[in-house]
């Protein structure tokens, strides 16, 4: 028997409405009975010939729903707490999504953006014995991740040695057992860390004395922000591991990138929309000045900073080693207690391109566009 379809609501009634209506409309087959807002100035009114009401009278007039939270407002982070806060996210009565058609809301025109497909960027092809000097460096905190992770390696359509990070035996056998599915790795290296620094500590002090013999890095992680409604969360990690990994295409075309552009030395996938109003220094000013000094570069924090948000890339070994060369230790980043802010990983998450830049090379920010 076929489940009855719930009631579709959509949040946000921004200028973005109609696409996200259009959008979610097209994915779930069903069609949208109202949008519901926080801005108390739009209750009452219609858009695009649907009302907008308030999130409390969403639950008292639907109850149990389905509840559509496209990202192409970008929705901000502080709306989840809002949600929370009124009782309408409740997993227990409710669904919700905060997927949106990511590509419709790039802006194609900045210098700093490419969308990789089959059409564009027009690059020389790799030959066919290409084979990068390459190391993949990954840490496992939560291997329930494990499937996923393997998956997004087995995009990866050149042989490469891979570093994984963990901290306890136990996980550290799970993850071997699981890596052997992963087809193109040479030689995997599973190192026990104390939880410090998230994943920037073991990836610096693991691959310090390493990370010289390779020509290229690739650094991701199983992430969840235990801060952030969970599904927040794992979008934003699936995200990142689509235009990060996604595909063997969309592996190949970042290469070529690197080849064909000498003078690049980092790309990350662009910046998760949900994100965006989000993305700044935070309270990492001076942490990311005294760390830029140490490196012995300048750094302008008058600016809102432009980085890699969720520290998830692939560099050209080069433009980068001067960080892994340093020489921190584990006991130079806190103890895991969940800080949000502030502290030296955050401070390295925000300092990559700024490296980068002062080491000679440029950095450029992807879309995984191919079908």
């Amino acid at each position: 028997m076929t489940a009855k379809k719930l009631p579709l609501l959509l949040y946000g009634a921004g200028i973005r409405a109609k696409i996200e209506k259009d959008y979610v409309e097209k994915a779930t087959g069903v069609s949208a009975i109202c949008y519901v807002d926080q801005d108390v100035n739009k209750q009452g009114v219609l858009l695009h010939g649907l009302p907008v009401i308030s999130l409390n009278e969403a639950k008292e007039k639907y109850g149990v729903f389905d509840l559509h939270i496209t990202v192409g407002m970008p929705v901000r982070m502080d709306v989840f707490d809002y949600l929370l806060e009124q009782g309408i996210l409740d997993e227990n009565i409710l669904n919700y999504s905060v997927e949106g058609p990511v590509n419709d809301n790039v802006d194609k025109n900045r210098d700093d953006l490419l969308i990789l497909n089959e059409n564009e960027p027009e690059l020389t092809p790799l030959p066919i014995d290409f084979a990068p000097k390459l190391a993949v460096h990954v840490h496992v905190f939560y291997t329930e991740l494990l499937d996923e992770i393997t998956s997004s390696l087995n995009h990866i359509p050149y042989k490469f040695d891979c570093f994984v990070s963990t901290d306890t035996v136990e996980k550290k056998h799970a993850i071997l057992s699981e890596f052997e599915a992963v087809n193109n790795s040479v030689n995997t290296y599973v190192d026990i860390f104390e939880n410090r620094g998230r994943d920037i500590a073991p990836l610096l002090v693991q691959m310090k004395d390493y990370i010289g013999q390779y020509d290229y890095i690739c650094h991701f992680h199983s992430k969840k922000s235990s801060h952030m409604l969970e599904k927040f969360s794992d979008s934003w990690r699936k995200y990142l591991y689509k235009h990060l990994f996604g595909s063997c295409d969309n592996v190949k075309k970042i290469f070529e990138l690197f080849v064909s552009k000498s003078t690049l030395g980092l790309i990350f996938p662009d910046t998760w929309p949900g994100l965006l109003p989000t993305v700044d220094w935070g309270e990492n000013k001076l942490g990311c000045k005294m760390l830029a000094d140490k490196l012995h570069f300048d750094i302008n924090t008058s600016v809102n900073p432009i980085f890699p948000a969720g520290n998830m890339f692939w560099a050209r070994v080069e433009a980068v080693n001067d960080l892994f060369q340093y020489g921190f230790t584990m006991d130079d980043f806190p103890v895991e207690n969940g800080q949000k802010d502030a502290t030296l990983a955050h401070a390295v998450e925000r300092i990559w391109v700024y490296l980068t830049n002062a080491s000679g090379f440029k950095y450029v920010m992807t879309t995984n566009d191919f079908a």
